[in-house]
């Protein structure tokens, strides 16, 4: 026990004191801000963040400085916390990441990484334009209500199936770019981890050649999920042909991606091109001297510039009816038709830490109307969600040992956790200890049934407003 308790002291110490002069460059005004001595440091103002819930501000200011005199107003609150930046925020989220302990590995060799993107919902501002999501808004005018509601659209990468959150790119509604962002953070994780170990998996939602080609240019391995082949649009629509008996697909692409478009018009001169539209941006498809004119029809002298690229498809039964296609530059030898299922499964975790992180720890319920304090208030749930995670994994020994006389796996409650950490991480309770944290996780132990399945229901969760929350 000694060994864990003295980790998830280690990095709660470490947030909660940590100097200014590691982040004194992104302050607002780097030569004034947190030079003073005063009443709330930036440890405090950052523990603030860490332990908000659903409660209103004064509330939280009770939990973390006790009641009485010395506590600071909220408007106080509200003064320093804006002295941070999204800079700050992203600093500490990165150096805190860097202290994450070694995470767990497939197949004794690939850190999975799950890729995906939620929308958060800030608090309604008719005057900004970049957030307001025009979709939910027609459907309040459709119920004769006038409301306005805003969003950002958060893309986060995190590890499979430990639950980390290990980089993010926080976008606005209305310039939301789920291709971009995923770009941006392969490039990222590539410089801080191994490229040969990291394993990128994504939903339909990234089926793009110029995902494909750029992980496969980083050295990256990726697993995405594309369109079924019976489906009219997409990439595997065009090999509907390679479908065998049973309706599963394992086959080997290569093909030469083009934006020339005369390959359209005489496809029997190039059977083996691919027509990718200039509007898509793909910098690794060079440019073409010709352009689509006169219906299509290429000038005399037009010459096919392409770039060559294989993948491998395959397609797999996941129902009755039902199947799934990947595309992937996994061999064939280390992960066969069957293994290919089972790794993709793995990228549901995302989907629960998704919902554990706004949820069970608060990214959901704002404290500022500015949207910079909100996305800085989502980056320290990230946080805090991966504190609570390292303190899931450092306890999964002991439950193991709990589970060894039992029929079932049993396994902590994560909606419990973040609430007994934030008590401990308060510090306004002496008698709250690691040891106790323990006892009060193993009494909320639920038993794990991997078979079971249940419908998916998608409920729209609008802001709640600060005069709603309980004092």
């Amino acid at each position: 026990m000694n060994n864990y308790k003295k980790a998830i002291v280690q990095e709660i110490d470490f947030i909660c004191n940590i100097s200014p002069e590691l982040m004194r460059n992104t302050f607002s005004s780097p030569d004034k801000d947190f030079t003073r001595f005063r009443k709330q440091s930036l440890g405090s103002v950052l523990k603030m963040g860490l332990i908000k819930a659903g409660s209103c501000l004064n509330q939280q200011i009770r939990l973390c400085h006790g009641i009485g005199g010395d506590r600071p107003s909220a408007s106080a609150y509200v003064q320093q916390r804006d002295k941070l930046t999204e800079s700050t925020y992203r600093n500490l989220f990165y150096t805190q990441r860097n202290r994450l302990p070694d995470f767990s590995v497939y197949k004794g060799r690939y850190i999975v990484v799950a890729i995906d993107g939620s929308d958060v919902n800030i608090h309604p501002n008719h005057n900004d334009e970049s957030t307001i999501c025009r979709t939910y808004a027609k459907k309040y005018e459709e119920k004769a209500k006038v409301k306005t509601v805003n969003q950002v659209r958060l893309n986060a990468a995190v590890c499979v199936p430990d639950g980390f959150f290990i980089d993010y790119e926080i976008q606005d509604w209305k310039d939301r770019d789920e291709r971009m962002a995923c770009s941006r953070m392969m490039e990222r994780m590539v410089k801080v981890y191994s490229a040969k170990d990291l394993l990128v998996t994504c939903d339909r939602g990234y089926e793009s050649y110029y995902l494909m080609m750029l992980a496969d240019s980083l050295g990256l391995k990726y697993c995405i999920r594309v369109k079924d082949v019976d489906s009219k649009v997409g990439i595997a629509s065009r090999y509907v042909n390679l479908k065998g008996p049973d309706g599963c697909i394992d086959a080997d692409i290569d093909k030469k991606y083009t934006f020339c478009y005369f390959v359209v018009s005489r496809p029997n001169e190039y059977p083996d091109c691919v027509y990718c539209h200039s509007n898509h941006y793909n910098p690794f498809i060079p440019k073409t001297p010709n352009k689509a004119k006169g219906g299509g029809k290429a000038d005399g002298n037009s010459k096919l510039t392409y770039y060559q690229f294989s993948y491998r498809l395959v397609r797999f039964p996941i129902g009755d009816n039902s199947f799934e296609t990947l595309v992937t530059n996994l061999s064939r030898d280390e992960f066969p038709l069957a293994e290919m299922k089972s790794l993709y499964h793995m990228r549901w975790g995302i989907e629960t830490a998704f919902r554990q992180l706004k949820y069970d720890d608060c990214a959901a319920f704002m404290h500022s109307k500015k949207k910079h304090v909100a996305i800085g208030e989502i980056i320290l749930s990230m946080v805090f969600h991966n504190i609570c995670t390292m303190v899931l994994l450092l306890l999964s020994e002991e439950m193991q040992r709990q589970s060894e006389n039992r029929v079932l796996a049993y396994g902590i409650s994560y909606s419990d956790l973040p609430s007994v950490l934030r008590m401990f991480i308060s510090c306004r309770d002496p008698t709250i200890t690691i040891r106790k944290i323990v006892r009060e996780l193993l009494i909320t132990l639920q038993p794990i049934r991997a078979s079971r399945a249940f419908d998916r229901f998608l409920i729209n969760h609008p802001f709640v407003p600060f005069v709603y929350r309980a004092a």
